[in-house]
């Protein structure tokens, strides 16, 4: 009866700490889809702000264009 209670135990013990493990993992790539999620928003921005630019400076060709008509 004391070996069962150990051994069942043992069992409880192991596949605890194969939980532990797996939710260690979950945990270490959360945080790097994280991590890629803000280089990804930061690249976003980045694109953004050349986007504007490129509209700024084609409103200002569109303008320099329509003052020598």
């Amino acid at each position: 009866m004391v070996d069962q209670t150990t051994t069942i135990f043992g069992v409880i013990r192991d596949e605890s700490e194969g939980m532990a493990s797996i939710a260690e993992e979950h945990s270490a790539a959360t945080e790097e889809m994280l991590s890629v999620m803000e280089e990804q928003n930061t690249n976003i921005a980045g694109i953004y702000d050349y986007m504007k630019e490129i509209k700024t400076s084609g409103d200002n060709l569109r303008g320099v264009l329509n003052n020598r008509q």
